[in-house]
């Protein structure tokens, strides 16, 4: 496999430290297909994995190279994550861990997936960027503004590979809609529709629950507020509350938002000014919008002269809508809808613009480690991404339009809006990067 310099340098540092990796590593045992059976990759191609947290979205990427250690703060999930694995690569010996601090210290793991809740993945991405390691990080980026944007300048002064799991990127629909919106197709575009899942309501519970037996509540709480451990606002819940994420807007919206922004050409930018209501809840042990309505207003651009504005709600259709002057474009998982219809089965000219043909998201990482091209997915998009849920949840909880300067990455004159958790917020010791 032909590596970049960084991949050099870090093989080097590899053979330095061969014993204490024989130390970490030795229970590994390798098959008959590690030097390369027909159709398989010798190991020394292949691309060895250290697996952070070990929920359904990292669960399969064994099987895109050798996994030689999984961490999770649940004891059980990671012991059942290992047992798993190896029953089916046959493999043995992969090496558990609480922190994942011991997993980036491994100089024979090349890349590692993360797969923590959102307010784990700047920190633990930035320390994984600086211990050399390339990254696959799930979707949404971050849980507030300033720190995605301190990793994407981290991640491009590395010069390490990251794709973030916004998987629609790699779907040929999602590709093919914002194609023919690119390209003029549906004529000068007039307004984007985004639907996306409404918000939960949580729980009042009279007492904190006890923390299980095996599962490091400190360890998951990191940079966040120290709190009493409630177990409906952890795991899939944590997804409630702004101490670690940004509710349905950001976990919904960083898949849906991503894409309005790619069929405008706006993937790098944002909106200048946005507005909106939503219904926040003051009990219970989640905080983030139960139901949202918002508008980002964007600058003319050529596709959209006049201005262009993109409307969100949990009442819309779950999926994007282009509307133009000549047709429009609908898109959403599974479908793709056009008005006039033969616009789905257009066939770009060689002349047209033709995005990032990636099809599939887990393999164009791989691909990319090896390659060293930017995936389909890389954090300043990711950033910009999940920067309009965070733009949305300020504008509704101030209760008032706000404007933004994309460059800048500040509210013009506005420090009100510049304070608010959603753009920057203090970290807990020692999480600081």
């Amino acid at each position: 496999m032909s590596r970049s310099k960084k991949i050099t340098r870090r093989n080097f540092f590899r053979k330095a430290a061969l014993g204490s990796v024989a130390a970490a590593a030795a229970p590994y045992v390798l098959t008959s297909n590690a030097l390369g059976a027909p159709g398989v990759e010798p190991a020394s191609d292949r691309v060895t994995l250290g697996l952070i947290g070990t929920g359904g979205r990292g669960g399969n990427f064994y099987r895109y190279g050798p996994t030689l250690a999984v961490c999770d703060v649940d004891r059980s999930r990671r012991l059942g994550a290992i047992k798993r694995i190896e029953g089916i690569t046959g493999v043995k010996g992969i090496k558990d861990y609480n922190d994942f601090r011991e997993v980036l210290a491994r100089p024979d793991i090349d890349a590692v997936v993360i797969t923590a809740p959102d307010h784990w993945h700047c920190q633990m991405s930035a320390m994984a960027a600086m211990a050399g390691k390339d990254i696959y990080c799930e979707k949404p980026l971050s849980a507030y503004i300033k720190e995605s944007r301190l990793l994407s300048d981290i991640i491009a002064r590395q010069g390490t590979i990251f794709q973030t799991g916004s998987q629609q990127r790699s779907d040929e629909k999602f590709r093919l809609a914002c194609e023919l919106v690119l390209n003029g197709y549906i004529g000068e575009v007039k307004k984007i529709t985004v639907g996306i899942k409404p918000g939960a309501k949580g729980p009042s519970p009279a007492k904190p629950d006890p923390i299980p037996e095996g599962f490091d509540y400190d360890m998951w709480l990191g940079p966040a507020p120290w709190a009493p451990y409630y177990e409906r606002r952890c795991f899939y819940n944590f997804r409630f509350n702004f101490d670690y994420a940004a509710g349905k807007i950001s976990d919904w919206g960083a898949h849906h938002l991503d894409i309005a922004q790619w069929g405008i050409g706006m993937e790098r930018s944002g909106p200048i000014e946005i507005q909106g209501k939503g219904t926040f809840p003051t009990e219970g042990i989640y905080n983030c919008a139960t139901d949202f309505t918002f508008q980002c207003k964007y600058p003319a651009r050529p596709l959209y002269p006049n201005g262009l504005t993109l409307h969100c709600s949990d009442k819309y259709r779950l999926g994007i809508l282009w509307e133009g002057t000549k047709g429009s474009v609908f898109v959403t998982r599974g479908a793709i809808e056009t008005t006039p219809d033969h616009l789905r089965t257009v066939k770009l000219k060689s002349d047209d613009i033709h995005l990032y043909d990636s099809k599939h998201h887990w393999q164009n990482f791989i691909d990319c480690v090896k390659s060293r091209r930017e995936p389909v997915a890389p954090p300043e998009i990711a950033h910009r991404s999940v920067s309009i849920c965070h733009l949305a949840n300020v504008a509704m909880l101030l209760g008032r339009p706000v404007k933004w300067d994309p460059k800048t990455e500040q509210f013009p004159g506005d420090p009100q809006a510049n304070r608010m958790p959603m753009v920057d917020r203090a970290r807990r010791e020692p999480w600081q990067f």
